[in-house]
C-alpha cells in the first residue's frame, strides 16, 4: 500500500472514529450549517435572530454533547447510556437557547461555559494529573482542523474562480459563501472532534526538549510574565493614585481589571506544570500570582459598587460582578493546600459560575431586567406619574437626566426580551402600548412614557450647538436672487462673484463683503438674535420640527440673509461667541450694483 493510500485510510478511519463518538455533536453542527446555507442561497430567509439563535444553540449542543460522551468514556458508562445523555444534554441547552427571551437566557454565558465543559469533563472525579496535556492535544486538534478547513475551503474557492474567469461559468458569488460556511461550521468542528485523543493521559511530564514545552517556556520567560508584571505596576499606581486624589475609577477599568485577571489567571494554567524547568521570571510570577491579584480585585469591586449603586444592575456589570466573585474565591482557594496546585480549580469555577449566571431569577438578564425595571418605576413615582397600585396615571414631566435614563432602559428592557416587565403600568388603559401591533413596542412605550424627545439639556455656561441638517421646512427668501453656499466661518477663504463683481471674505473674526473699494463687515454679534431665539424655541418645545434657521440682516442699507446649516458657541449673560459655523449667503444683486 503506497503511503497516499495509507494516509488516506488513516483520515477515514479517524473520521469514521469521530461520527461514531460523537454522532449528538455532529447533527447539532449539521443544523446550523444546513439553516446557513440555505440563508445564504436565498431559499429561506430565517433572520438576523434566529439565524442568531441556531448558531449558539448549534454551537453549545455540540460541545456540551462532546463533553458528556468524554465524561461517559471516562467513567465507562456504556455507549448507549453516553449518547443518550449527550443527546439529553444538546437538547436541553438547544431548548435554552431557542427560548432565550421569554425563559431569560443569556445565550453567550451558556456557550462559554459549554465550551469550558468540555477539556474539564473527562477529569471531574479523577484528580487533575493529565488534564494540563489533555487541554493541549484539545487546542492541537482544533488548530489543526481550523488551519486544515481554512487551507481547503480556500483552494476549492480559488478553483471555482479560476473556472468561473477562464471559462465563464457565471457562478453564483453565493456559492463562496457556501463553501466556507460548511467548511467552518460543519467540516472543521467534526474533524476537530475526530482527532479527539481517546485515551487520557493520567500525568503531565513535560520536559524541556519537547518542541511544545520549549516554546512554552520562551512564551513565558521573555514575554508573558514580564507583561504581566508591568500590567500589575500600572494597576497599582492607578489604585494608588485614586487613594490619594479621591476620584472614582474610570468606566473600563472594570473590563482591563478582567482581561489581566484572565492573563493572569491562564499564565498561571500555563506555566504551572512547568514550573519544575522553568527560568526565574515564571518561577518568580508562580510564587507571587496571587498577590499581584489582590489590589485588581479591590479595584474592581469599588468600581462594580459605585456603577451599580449609580445606574443600577446590568448584564455587562452583573459580569463584572461575578468576576470578581469568581477571582475572590480562586484567591481564597491558594491557602488550601489540596487546591493550590490544581489547575482545574479555574475552568471549573468558570464554567459553574457561567452556568449559574446564564439562566434563572439569579442570572444576569432576569436579575437586570427586574433591576432597570423597578428603577423605571421608581423614576415615575419620584415624578408623581403613578397611583397606588403601581399604575400609570397621567404623562410623566420630566428632565433630562431621568427621562435619558427611562429611555435608554426601555430600549434595553426591549434588546433582553423582557419588556413585558412594564406592563403593568398600562393595565386597564385604553391606549395601552403592549396591547397595539401598529409599529415598534419600544417606540410605543417610550411614547407612553414622554420621553421619545428627550428634555432639552440645560447648560449654565450657555454652550450651544445648534444645526438644520435635521430640520425640515420651507423658508421665505423673497428679495435674494444670488447664492453664495457652502462657506466656513472657521477658515480664511474667499469666494468671488462675477455679476456683479463682488467678494466675499471670510475670516474666525468676521465676514467681509467686498464690492470695488467698498466693504460691509458682518460680526458674529448679528446672529446672536437668531440663535437665541432659535435656543428658546427649542428649550419651550424640544419636541417641536424646526425650521432651518435663517438670519435676516440688513448692513449698511444692504440687505444679506444668511442660512445658519450648523453653528456652535456660548450665549449667556457674560456675552456671546460663536466659535464656528457653516453658512449659505444670500444676496439681492440690485443692493450691490
Amino acid at each position: 500500500m503506497s503511503v497516499l493510500a495509507e494516509r488516506i485510510s488513516d483520515w477515514k478511519q479517524t473520521l469514521v472514529s469521530g461520527i461514531g463518538r460523537f454522532p449528538v455533536s455532529l447533527l447539532a453542527l449539521a443544523v446550523f450549517a444546513v439553516v446557513a446555507n440555505l440563508e445564504i442561497a436565498g431559499v429561506y430567509e430565517v433572520g438576523d435572530d434566529v439565524l442568531f439563535r441556531v448558531a449558539t444553540l448549534s454551537g453549545s449542543g455540540a460541545v456540551l454533547a462532546a463533553a458528556v460522551i468524554l465524561l461517559g468514556e471516562r467513567r465507562g458508562f456504556s455507549l448507549a447510556l453516553r449518547h443518550v445523555l449527550s443527546l439529553a444534554a444538546a437538547l436541553a441547552v438547544a431548548a435554552a437557547i431557542w427560548f432565550w427571551k421569554p425563559l431569560g437566557v443569556a445565550p453567550p454565558a451558556l456557550l462559554v461555559a459549554c465550551l469550558i465543559t468540555l477539556p474539564v469533563a473527562p477529569y471531574v472525579g479523577f484528580g487533575s494529573s493529565g488534564f494540563w496535556s489533555f487541554v493541549w492535544r484539545l487546542i492541537f486538534a482544533g488548530t489543526l482542523a481550523l488551519l486544515s478547513v481554512v487551507i481547503f475551503c480556500g483552494g476549492v474557492s480559488a478553483i471555482l474562480a479560476s473556472l468561473d474567469y477562464l471559462f465563464d461559468l457565471a457562478m453564483d458569488s453565493s456559492i463562496y459563501g457556501n463553501v466556507w460556511v460548511i467548511g467552518l461550521a460543519f467540516v472543521g468542528p467534526a474533524f476537530a472532534l475526530a482527532l479527539i485523543p481517546e485515551d487520557f493521559p493520567d500525568r503531565d511530564t513535560p520536559e524541556g526538549r519537547d518542541f511544545l514545552v520549549s516554546s512554552l517556556l520562551i512564551l513565558t520567560d521573555f514575554a508573558a510574565a514580564p507583561l504581566i508584571a508591568v500590567y500589575a505596576l500600572i494597576v497599582h499606581a492607578y489604585a494608588l493614585k485614586i487613594l490619594m486624589s479621591g476620584e472614582l475609577p474610570r468606566n473600563r477599568l472594570g473590563w482591563m481589571i478582567i482581561v489581566f485577571g484572565l492573563a493572569t489567571l491562564v499564565l498561571r494554567m500555563i506555566a504551572q506544570p512547568l514550573r519544575e524547568i522553568a527560568r526565574p521570571p515564571t518561577r518568580l510570577f508562580l510564587k507571587v500570582w496571587p498577590y499581584l491579584l489582590i489590589v485588581p480585585l479591590a479595584l474592581l469591586c469599588f468600581a462594580v459598587w459605585e456603577r451599580i449603586a449609580a445606574y443600577g444592575l446590568t448584564p455587562e456589570r452583573y459580569l463584572l460582578a461575578l468576576f470578581a466573585v469568581f477571582l475572590a474565591i480562586i484567591l481564597v482557594a491558594q491557602y488550601d493546600r489540596r487546591w493550590r496546585d490544581d489547575i482545574r480549580v479555574i475552568p471549573v469555577l468558570g464554567a459553574l459560575g457561567l452556568f449559574f449566571a446564564s439562566f434563572g431569577p439569579w442570572g444576569m438578564i432576569e436579575a437586570s431586567t427586574m433591576w432597570q425595571a423597578s428603577r423605571v418605576f421608581d423614576s415615575l413615582r419620584s415624578a408623581g406619574a403613578l397611583d397606588e397600585s403601581g399604575r400609570l396615571t397621567a404623562l410623566p414631566k420630566w428632565e433630562l437626566g431621568p427621562a435619558t435614563d427611562v429611555q435608554s432602559i426601555v430600549f434595553l428592557l426591549d434588546e433582553l426580551g423582557q419588556l413585558d416587565r412594564l406592563s403593568p403600568l398600562f393595565e386597564g388603559q385604553t391606549d395601552d402600548p403592549f396591547g397595539d401591533s401598529s409599529s415598534d413596542l419600544a417606540t410605543r412605550v417610550v411614547a407612553a412614557l414622554n420621553v421619545e424627545k428627550l428634555p432639552y439639556p440645560e447648560d449654565t455656561n450657555g454652550n450651544f450647538y445648534i444645526s438644520s441638517s435635521a430640520v425640515t421646512g420651507a423658508v421665505a427668501l423673497g428679495g435674494y436672487d444670488l447664492l453664495v453656499p457652502d462657506l466656513s466661518w472657521a477658515s480664511n477663504a474667499s469666494r468671488s462673484l462675477a455679476d456683479p463683481p463682488i467678494r466675499i471674505e471670510m475670516s474666525p473674526a468676521a465676514m467681509n463683503v467686498v464690492i470695488g473699494t467698498e466693504r460691509v463687515l458682518v460680526t458674529k454679534d448679528l446672529f446672536r438674535p437668531a440663535i437665541d431665539q432659535r435656543l428658546a424655541a427649542i428649550k419651550a418645545a424640544p419636541e417641536m420640527q424646526q425650521p432651518a434657521l435663517f438670519a435676516d440682516l440688513t448692513v449698511n442699507g444692504r440687505k444679506i440673509g444668511v442660512m445658519i446649516e450648523s453653528a456652535s458657541g456660548r450665549s449667556s449673560p457674560a456675552g456671546f461667541e460663536l466659535g464656528s459655523a457653516w453658512i449659505d449667503v444670500y444676496l439681492n444683486s440690485a443692493d450691490w450694483r
